[in-house]
């Protein structure tokens, strides 16, 4: 894939009389099949992006998802015993004003969703490491653990559905496809002399974890799972 035929395949889809119903009509009726910007028309469908089609707004869309997922992270994925050390450090905390405990039996507390978090965490993690066996992305600890985050930050966020099996292999599409045409627009500015975050010479294969991915995976899984 080159830079120009995405870029023309971008144009002739969102610069001239976009419709979102078209668009969807066009491709559940295979009269049109994205050939390198398929994220990007997953994300657009699936209302990830917003409604208009203007490249600004799309990395507005984006931007504010990666923050929102930022702020996810930091209060539902906390270690209470790492945030107390980090407050003690800081003299912000003296022991005997420590309230919550391993052992407290508030449903609310740090600690009691920690433990349910790395419950959660450990029965993902047999079914993502069982994904698409042979595939060397996807045997990468950093790949998994991606993926288990995601996971675990959609079942906290869905919580009558919390984590089913099968949802692992739903997410590595959209990890994949979304890896996949990052990969190829960075080789083609990397043969073009152009700056790419990409170091091609350190095994591209191996090193080509994006972490915007998480944000635009856990929307699209969500949205994905609502449409299913």
């Amino acid at each position: 894939m080159s830079l120009e035929k995405a870029s023309k395949e971008y144009e002739s889809i969102f610069q001239t009389d976009f419709d979102h119903v078209q668009l969807r009509s066009k491709i559940n009726s295979h009269k049109y099949k994205p050939k390198h910007i398929r994220s990007i028309v997953w994300r657009v469908l699936l209302g990830v992006l917003g409604d208009d089609p203007n490249p600004q707004e799309f990395v507005k869309k984006a931007t504010e998802t990666r923050e929102r997922y930022a702020k996810l992270k930091e209060k539902i994925l906390v270690d209470p015993q790492q945030q107390d050390l980090e407050k003690k450090e800081n003299q912000e905390l003296e022991q005997e004003e420590i309230v919550d405990n391993p052992l407290a039996l508030d449903e609310d507390s740090e600690w009691n969703q920690y433990f349910r978090n790395q419950e959660l965490s450990q029965m993902i993690a047999l079914d993502v490491e069982r994904t698409m066996p042979g595939n060397e992305f996807f045997a990468q600890q950093k790949i998994q653990e991606m993926m288990i985050e995601v996971l675990v930050l959609y079942a906290n966020l869905n919580t009558k559905i919390i984590y089913k099996q099968g949802m692992h292999e739903l997410l590595a599409t959209i990890i994949y496809l979304m890896n996949k045409e990052y990969l190829a627009l960075e080789r083609f500015a990397y043969f073009r002399g152009e700056p790419s975050s990409l170091n091609l010479e350190r095994k591209p294969r191996i090193n080509c974890f994006v972490p915007e991915q998480k944000t635009n995976s856990i929307v699209l899984q969500s949205r994905i799972q609502k449409v299913l």
